[in-house]
């Protein structure tokens, strides 16, 4: 009677688990093409939310490097700062950052990089915070993308009605802007890993469309290289 019990709650562990994930599916357009696919996926237990990111071309243009990139973030659920990251490049070898919130330190492949900052989020995690929390006023906040540490600048915009399936939907717009706190190169082309890389050495704005009654990132433009690329939820 015990292994029915047993087995019984372990069935419906495996059935309620979905429940507790979900998935939005974007288009990435250029010049009004879809380029690539997008895939974010959330995760969330008791202490901990789980981001998973993919994204893969659809053709390959001039204008838009080829990938297939896949990112996971570890977020603490009170804070919403990063505890782990980890990325696959297009097939290449798995980078991994380890953050030690509070303690100015940062672990990567590079090895242990220590910062004046106790806190550094990264971008999967602002995005998320910003989703869920909606904060209508402006701030800044330390960040790192490939070992180079940068501020954003989070200015909330008001209310924009977008037209998404024939349909007006409200939402409020932030703008993201970067500045790199160490010297960098800014690169001359389009970079493969476009969330971690080209969205901090080349965008002077990111744009973000977020429901405003719900946790829904309809839109977001990434203002790096002429034309833009769009983000655009898939209907």
């Amino acid at each position: 009677m015990k292994n029915k019990i047993v087995i019984f709650i372990f069935i419906l562990i495996l059935l309620i688990s979905p429940l507790f994930s979900i998935s939005y599916n974007y288009k990435v357009k250029s010049m009004g093409i879809t380029v690539a696919k997008a895939q974010f996926t959330e995760r969330i237990d008791d202490k901990k939310i789980y981001l998973t990111t993919k994204t893969k071309s659809k053709k390959v243009f001039s204008i838009f490097k080829k990938v297939n990139n896949e990112y996971y973030t570890i977020i603490d659920k009170e804070t919403f700062y990063p505890l782990f990251q980890e990325k696959n490049l297009t097939g290449n070898r798995k980078y991994y950052n380890y953050f030690y919130q509070g303690k100015n330190i940062f672990l990567s492949e590079a090895g242990m990089l220590h910062f004046k900052e106790k806190y550094i989020t990264n971008l999967f995690a602002l995005f998320y915070y910003i989703k869920k929390n909606k904060p209508k006023y402006y701030f800044e906040i330390p960040s790192i993308s490939c070992n180079t540490l940068w501020k954003i600048k989070v200015f909330y915009n008001g209310t924009h009605t977008i037209d998404f399936n024939n349909q007006k939907i409200e939402t409020l717009e932030y703008i993201l802007k970067f500045k790199a706190l160490e010297k960098f190169e800014k690169m001359k082309n389009r970079y493969k890993d476009m969330f971690l890389k080209e969205a901090y050495w080349n965008s002077s704005v990111i744009k973000l469309y977020i429901d405003r009654n719900k946790n829904i990132l309809y839109k977001s433009i990434l203002e790096s290289f002429d034309p833009n690329l769009v983000l655009i939820l898939e209907g």
